[in-house]
């Protein structure tokens, strides 16, 4: 058997340590590279959606339902070439159509889709429910959302607590205008000309309890009331023993126009002093979330 010497082992070893480093530095750089190239392409597509985003976005904003490729290339400051190449990957897959020779381009029917599908799963009752579970479960009353419709007040969803004592709404039904928060607030949300046309319309009006409004000319100055004060409170108007507070669900902040309403129903002798003065503010806060929650607006204005 032939042994070697000591010398030459260390040789080797040395020799394979050098290999292992030489390794070592070959695959640091490897992957530094890969990284670089994965971080460039990762970057590249998101830049890509970005300004296919963008170029849909323009094209909805289209005063005339389409662009030319000039105008959009004006508009979006992208070179030509990268707008061909951007405009050729949507039309394929029919985000875009091509309106004529002139390279003018429009939305396309896959934008449709995705707006159909949207809006198809958009529930409104769905979006409401934690704004009315919140009221219910704070205050222990009912909580509605209701809008104007001809001439009743429709509740789109409802909320009761658990308690036994407590006011039965369901969803669907119909209430009046006359003798309900909700029915009052929401008349307050139009021009002044129009619910007095409304009010005269509808009259005369069920005299519900004895301290049902029946005459237009009251329940307009109550709807006044409800307008400059920003809610609207029925209180045994309705029915007897029982008291609503309304508050307006605003087209926004500024706005003094709505179609949508949110309210708190309750035993009459519950909802006064404090605690009225605590809904109030719950309402208000309430429905000021609502008015700025922009799939609740778009599910209430595909109802009208």
């Amino acid at each position: 058997m032939k042994y070697l010497s000591e010398g030459i082992v260390d040789k080797k070893i040395n020799k394979i340590f050098v290999n292992i480093r030489t390794i070592r530095i070959y695959f640091n750089d490897w992957y530094k590279q890969m990284t670089q190239t994965i971080k460039k392409s990762t970057s590249y597509h998101a830049q890509a959606l970005s300004r296919g985003l963008e170029i849909l976005s323009y094209l909805s904003a289209s005063s005339t339902g389409h662009e030319s490729l000039n105008m959009l290339h004006e508009t979006t400051a992208l070179p030509k070439s990268t707008l061909i190449r951007l405009l050729t990957v949507l039309e394929k897959n029919h985000y875009v159509r091509r309106v004529n020779k002139e390279n003018n381009y429009r939305l396309g029917s896959a934008v449709v889709d995705l707006a159909m599908s949207y809006h198809k799963r958009l529930s409104i009752k769905e979006i409401s429910n934690p704004y009315l579970s919140s009221l219910s479960r704070e205050f222990g009353h009912t909580a509605e959302l209701g809008v104007l419709e001809l001439d009743t007040v429709t509740l789109l969803n409802t909320h009761e607590s658990n308690r036994k004592l407590r006011f039965h709404s369901k969803e669907g039904s119909n209430w009046p205008w006359h003798c309900t928060g909700l029915g009052k607030i929401l008349l307050a949300g139009l021009d002044d000309s129009k619910a007095i046309k409304l009010l005269k319309n509808s009259s005369p009006f069920e005299k519900r309890t004895p301290l049902t409004l029946t005459a237009p000319e009251e329940i307009m100055a109550d709807i006044a009331r409800s307008k400059v004060r920003g809610y609207a409170i029925s209180c045994e108007e309705h029915d007897e023993g029982v008291c609503a507070i309304a508050a307006p669900i605003r087209h926004d902040d500024t706005n003094m126009t709505w179609n949508a309403a949110v309210s708190i129903t309750g035993p009459v002798g519950e909802l006064v002093h404090e605690t009225k003065d605590r809904i109030i503010k719950a309402l208000k806060e309430t429905s000021s979330a609502m008015s700025r929650d922009a799939e609740l607006k778009n599910a209430l204005q595909m109802m009208q």
